[in-house]
């Protein structure tokens, strides 16, 4: 792990910024996430699933299962907060190992473990800021050294190929405070929507009172992680619009499929019916 610690902080320093070209030793697909205004190079030889949460992101794993990393955006302005504020893996049972690695560009590095079933689940953490309040975070989930090595190689190749530009979610934002409502808002009132794939699920309760609640559990190797979060909802100019408690706004493009069915950015879920107290 140690040479390759000093390999990530030898090509952050020789000039590495988050805003840079996707490099041309990446054969992977670029992932573009236009809501949070970034894109990267995905690792070429790992599967991938975009997941479902709070923020939503990627996760990439080998056939085996035993390399996990997710790529999703974060909403703080510090590691610390982040893990405060947006993360629930202390809460897991996860334990900080060493001191936070402060890197060039404010980003930051940490790992974290914790036990399960006799051996160690590690944790290794990249954060990254593009302002103030956003940026991205990866985090790699592996259960021993050398799968960690592994693991932290593609990482690398992930960062050096982060690129940044103006969230689309500001934009669709703006436009939502003085469009007319949809009457989408009629067939999503007193609704669950519920979705999953193999390795996460997704349920959005939307009140008629104008309240929600979303809870999404993504499921690795090492365990299981739970993003739960209420606020408040509209819909504007054919979108699902989120505001969430702690200030964070997710947009959703809505396609209603049928009277048990709605697509929310391409994917389906379904639609029951729901008496919200």
């Amino acid at each position: 792990m140690k040479n390759i610690l000093v390999n990530l902080f030898a090509i952050i320093l020789v000039g590495l910024t988050v805003q840079a070209q996707v490099s041309s030793d990446n054969s992977g697909e670029t992932i573009e996430d236009t809501e949070h205004g970034y894109s990267f190079t995905a690792p070429a030889d790992l599967n991938s699933e975009k997941s479902e949460g709070k923020c939503a992101g990627v996760i990439f794993s080998n056939s085996a299962g035993t390399i996990n990393i997710v790529v999703k955006p974060h909403h703080s302005n510090s590691l610390a907060n982040f893990f405060k504020n947006e993360s629930k893996l202390s809460g897991q049972g996860f334990v900080q190992v060493g001191e936070v690695n402060e890197l060039a560009n404010d980003m930051k590095y940490v790992r974290a473990a914790k036990q399960m079933n006799g051996s160690n689940i590690l944790l290794d953490v990249i954060f990254i800021p593009f302002s103030a309040q956003t940026g991205v975070v990866v985090m790699n989930f592996t259960p021993s050294e050398s799968l960690a090595d592994q693991a932290m190689n593609y990482s690398v190749n992930i960062v050096k190929s982060l690129s940044y530009s103006a969230p689309a979610a500001s934009q669709s934002a703006g436009q939502s405070g003085s469009g007319a409502q949809s009457s989408s808002s009629s067939v999503l009132a007193s609704k669950r929507l519920y979705a999953e794939s193999g390795s996460s699920q997704t349920e959005i309760i939307l009140c008629p009172s104008g309240g929600y609640s979303k809870n999404s559990n993504f499921f690795f190797s090492g365990g299981t992680s739970t993003d739960f979060e209420k606020g408040t909802w509209n819909v504007q100019n054919g979108y699902l619009v989120l505001n969430s408690n702690s200030g964070e706004q997710t947009s959703y493009q809505v396609s209603v499929q049928s009277n048990n069915s709605v697509s929310l950015n391409g994917r389906t879920y379904s639609m029951q019916n729901y008496g919200c107290r």
